[in-house]
């Protein structure tokens, strides 16, 4: 997945958490529960991102 701001990134998850829907439906994957971003938002802290430069 490419992530160029991470604050950015997690700020669209709050956004799509705040708006509470009770699936989503992403272009590749399987649906899933909003449920699941309240569980995993606490590991976009820990992800590390490295430059293409």
């Amino acid at each position: 997945m490419w992530i160029g701001d991470k604050e950015e990134f997690k700020a669209s998850w709050k956004k799509i958490i705040d708006l509470a829907p009770r699936v989503l439906y992403p272009a590749h994957g399987k649906p899933f529960k909003t449920s699941d971003l309240n569980k995993y938002l606490p590991y976009l802290d820990k992800i590390r991102l490295y430059s293409l430069k």
